[in-house]
């Protein structure tokens, strides 16, 4: 176990789905306001890995391809290479925070970041506010993705 210093960069990482170019109609509305969009399905959906840093760097993957073990430590390995490019020494200062999906604690998982020197922290089931990617898919699903469809 360790304890986070200051300046520590966080890295939150979370994944969700898009199913629909128009996702207005899952959000809370004043009263009186309709809940009501045209449904533009996109199929097959797209799931999206993000990882928000405590410095403001957004990174995304998009697939076709629903999110599992594989696809996931396909994601850090992208990821880490990136930042190895953008930051030679990231390692040091920097820790993956994500919540408790089943990929992301997997014995494989946890060894793959331990192979590649990257620490991790997980956060408390269902902690939707201390999760800032969560805010990113929120803001994401709050448009209407394609209006032209």
């Amino acid at each position: 176990m360790y304890h986070l210093q200051k300046g520590t960069r966080l890295l939150n990482v979370d994944e969700t789905w898009v199913n629909t170019a128009d996702m207005r109609r899952m959000k809370w509305r004043k009263r009186g306001q309709t809940n009501s969009t045209n449904d533009k399905a996109i199929r097959p959906r797209i799931s999206v890995i993000a990882a928000i840093s405590t410095e403001g760097e957004t990174y995304l993957s998009l697939s076709i391809a629903s999110t599992d073990d594989d696809t996931y430590r396909l994601f850090v390995k992208k990821l880490s290479a990136k930042l190895d490019q953008e930051r030679p020494g990231w390692r040091e200062d920097t820790v993956i925070v994500q919540d408790g999906a089943p990929y992301h604690g997997s014995q494989k998982t946890r060894a793959y970041f331990a192979h590649l020197g990257i620490r991790t922290m997980f956060t408390a089931p269902y902690s939707y506010s201390g999760s800032p990617v969560e805010l990113y898919f929120a803001a994401l699903k709050s448009i209407n993705l394609n209006p032209t469809m």
